[in-house]
C-alpha cells in the first residue's frame, strides 16, 4: 500500500495537512498545477506505486505516505536540487513520523547547519524557478539555450548561440523569445544574457529526452566522452533502492565544481547518474 489511514487526533491532523501543503508546493515548483497531470507524467502508478486516488489523499492531507511514496516524490521533485524545498518537505515528513519537541527542533538546527561547499552556494541561490519557467524548460531548445546563458556572464547572440549549440537559428530565436517572456533572459542590443547567472542553475536532464539526443550528437560531433564506470551486480531491488540517493547526491557535489566564467580549458559537461533494471534474476 502507498499510504496508510488518517489523522487520530489534532496533532496529527496539523502535521498531515503541513506535509500535504508541502507535497502540493513542490509540485507546482516542479512546473505542474494540475496534481493529475504530475502523476501521469511522472509515469502513474507505475512509478509511484500507488493509484492516482491514493497519491491525491496524501496530497490532499487523507493519508499518511508510505515510505516508497515519500522516496518516490523526492526523486520526482528533484529536491537534491532545492535546499530550501528539501528542508520543508523533510521536517514537515519527520514532524509525520515523530510530532513536534525537542527531537524535531534539533533536527531543524541540524538540517539549518549543512552547507554543501562554497561551489554550489556560487552556482545555485536563493532563488527559486516559477512554474511558467519550467514548463518553457521543457523545450529542448530553450533549455540548451539557457544551459549557456545562465552560465556565462557573457552576451550572446542568437547567432552564435546557434552556432555554438548546433541547433537552427530559426528554432533558437523562438526559444529566446520564450525564455525572455518568463524573466529568465535578457535582450538588448541584438545581444542575449541572464540576469539569473550563477543563481538559477538549469533543470536535470531527463535521460529519455530530446535534450538528452541532442547531448549525444553534440558528444559525437564535438565532445568525447571522459569518463565511464559500468557495472553490473544482481541485488535485491528492495535492499538496492535506498542507495539512489546516495548516488543521486554523489553526481550533485560535482556543482562544487561548476563556474559562470570562461577560461581556457572550462567547458559544458553533461553527467548522467542511471540505474537500469535489466532482468528478474
Amino acid at each position: 500500500m502507498a499510504a496508510r489511514g488518517g489523522a487520530s487526533n489534532g496533532r496529527d491532523r496539523a502535521a498531515l495537512d503541513l506535509f500535504a501543503a508541502i507535497v502540493r508546493r513542490c509540485r507546482e515548483a516542479s512546473g505542474y498545477p494540475a496534481a493529475r497531470a504530475f502523476y501521469q507524467a511522472m509515469g502513474g502508478a507505475a512509478f509511484f506505486g500507488c493509484t492516482y486516488k491514493a497519491y491525491l489523499n496524501v496530497e490532499n492531507g487523507v493519508s499518511l505516505p508510505q515510505p516508497r511514496l515519500v522516496e518516490r516524490l523526492v526523486a520526482a521533485f528533484r529536491l537534491a536540487l532545492h535546499k530550501d524545498l528539501a528542508r520543508d518537505f523533510a521536517l514537515a515528513y519527520l514532524g509525520l513520523l515523530f510530532g513536534s519537541g525537542e527531537w524535531l527542533d534539533l533536527t531543524a538546527r541540524t538540517l539549518e547547519s549543512q552547507d554543501t561547499g562554497p561551489g554550489f552556494s556560487r552556482v545555485v541561490g536563493s532563488l527559486e524557478m516559477t512554474p511558467k519557467q519550467r514548463r518553457v524548460l521543457s523545450d529542448p531548445e530553450a533549455l540548451w539555450c539557457y544551459a549557456v546563458l545562465a552560465q556565462d556572464r557573457d552576451r550572446w547572440s542568437a547567432g552564435g548561440l546557434a552556432t555554438f549549440l548546433d541547433l537552427p537559428e530559426r528554432a533558437v530565436e523562438k526559444a529566446l523569445k520564450s525564455l525572455i517572456n518568463v524573466q529568465l533572459i535578457c535582450r538588448g542590443g541584438g545581444r542575449y544574457w541572464s540576469p539569473h547567472a550563477g543563481r538559477l542553475a538549469p533543470p536535470m536532464i531527463d535521460p529519455a529526452s530530446l535534450v538528452s539526443r541532442h547531448a549525444e550528437a553534440l558528444e559525437k560531433s564535438r565532445g568525447y566522452r571522459m569518463m565511464e564506470h559500468p557495472l553490473l551486480i544482481r541485488a535485491s531491488e528492495t535492499e538496492f533502492r535506498p542507495y539512489f540517493s546516495y548516488f543521486s547526491q554523489s553526481l550533485d557535489k560535482a556543482r562544487q565544481h561548476a563556474t559562470i566564467s570562461g577560461g581556457g580549458d572550462t567547458a559544458l559537461f553533461l553527467i548522467e547518474g542511471v540505474v537500469t533494471k535489466l532482468l528478474d534474476f
